[in-house]
């Protein structure tokens, strides 16, 4: 007996992604006609895989054959939203065609709003209440940690307490909020919450990232030590506010204390490792090694932090080897990671090293300059070449990185190109046609 359309419907709705897609083909090419539950379900299955521009093919091919855009269509597409560019402009499309949207459509063009578009969180908050459409805790959610303003999000909070009820994610989103400005506010929120049975180790983990000012580090042990069952998103968090305030001892027990419990992720380590960039560069090699042991695969970060380390500790060597290992595991450095590399050198005096690395950089910017500029202290023409380099390619230098190359032309004996770099920097005629009529 051959399939009909709601037979095909119900296969549509049990796949996912292309394989929903490919069987909404079919249906047309056994000759019946899909209808809007079809291509609801296919716009289902691509919720969450980020093809939003298939989900809009979807959508427009659903009005090209006549069917209707109901509400359970609309918040179908909604759900296929991956950012706030596409979120307005597909509302402003229902707007357009006059089509019925409830407050799901709305919660999820607010949940593709970013920090930097609290704004516009919140203004689709306010569109919620003027169409009369009851906001739910998903949409304070969402507007919460989109707002990243701890005042706003205690106010929305509130708001939520009287209206409807708030769940641990509300707590979870307002502790985030208030713990980049007002730590006493986010455990405030945080005893609000225990008293209300909403404490989970997500408002927790909250809290602990709250406390990385100096003086709060114990509390974040503390609160680590209180929860009955420990995740590494809470050894992340306490390992990062201890190492903020300088424990750097602290945070390599936290880290230890996390192995031992098997709860180790790479984000933990790298929190780890950051702990030891004012110097213990040795420490931070054995916490790489560590990562290995675990079989976590280290990132950039891993690399960028350690190097600093060893920047720090004038650990040139094995800063170089670091940066060819980062290399090797196919990663990419960035600037962060040559520019550590580069103050590595500097401290050294390995000018040779140094400008091999600064060859290197793609985009090298003032703290790029300054240290290579700083490791030619006895090179006082590969100094002036670097400034030239700068004034080419526009990079605007500092007076210190200026001092640096005077002190490198004064060291090589080069007194005539000291004065006229004192010059040209009296006259403001630091260009690199300039340069390029006296460095030789």
């Amino acid at each position: 007996m051959k399939p009909d359309v709601i037979q095909w419907n119900k296969r549509i709705s049990r796949a996912s992604g292309s394989r929903a897609l490919q069987l909404l083909e079919e249906v047309q090419a056994v000759q019946l006609q899909p209808t809007v539950v079809s291509f609801t379900a296919a716009l289902r299955a691509l919720s969450g895989a980020r093809v939003w521009r298939r989900a809009l093919q979807l959508w427009q091919r659903m009005g090209q054959q006549g069917l209707e855009h109901d509400v359970v269509a609309c918040n179908a597409a909604a759900s296929c939203l991956e950012a706030w560019s596409e979120a307005a402009v597909f509302l402003r499309e229902l707007q357009v065609r006059c089509l019925k949207v409830d407050t799901i459509s709305h919660n999820a063009a607010i949940s593709t709003c970013e920090a930097s578009q609290w704004q516009q969180a919140s203004a689709l908050l306010d569109v919620l209440q003027v169409k009369f459409l009851q906001p739910t805790a998903v949409s304070l959610n969402a507007v919460m940690s989109a707002e990243r303003r701890w005042p706003a999000s205690l106010m929305l909070l509130q708001m939520g307490a009287r209206c409807l009820e708030a769940t641990a994610h509300s707590y979870s989103a307002a502790v985030s909020a208030c713990g980049k400005f007002s730590w006493a506010a986010a455990w405030a929120l945080l005893g609000e919450s225990a008293g209300r049975s909403l404490t989970n180790v997500v408002v927790v983990s909250a809290a602990i990232s709250a406390a990385s000012a100096p003086m709060l580090w114990t509390g974040a042990s503390q609160l680590l030590a209180s929860l009955p069952a420990v995740t590494s998103v809470a050894f992340g968090a306490a390992v990062s506010a201890v190492a903020s305030s300088g424990r750097w001892q602290k945070a390599l027990e936290l880290w230890q204390e996390c192995r031992a419990q098997s709860l180790a992720d790479i984000i933990t380590c790298n929190a780890a490792v950051s702990a030891c960039e004012h110097g213990a560069w040795q420490t931070a090699l054995r916490l790489l090694q560590e990562a290995r042991i675990e079989r976590l695969h280290l990132t950039l970060v891993s690399y960028n932090s350690t190097i600093t380390s060893c920047e720090k500790g004038s650990a040139w060597k094995t800063a170089l080897a670091l940066l060819a290992e980062s290399k090797s595991s196919r990663l990419e450095p960035d600037v962060v990671t040559y520019n550590s590399a580069l103050s590595a050198c500097e401290k050294s005096q390995r000018w040779q090293a140094a400008l091999l690395l600064f060859a290197e950089v793609s985009t090298p910017d003032l703290i790029t300059y300054s240290s290579a500029v700083g490791s030619c202290r006895r090179s006082g023409q590969h100094a002036l070449a670097l400034l030239k380099s700068a004034a080419d390619q526009r990079v605007q230098l500092d007076p210190t990185t200026y001092g640096l190359a005077l002190s490198a032309c004064e060291l090589a004996g080069a007194s005539l190109a000291a004065r006229r770099l004192l010059g040209l920097l009296e006259v403001g005629c630091l260009t690199g046609a300039s340069w390029a009529t006296w460095v030789r």
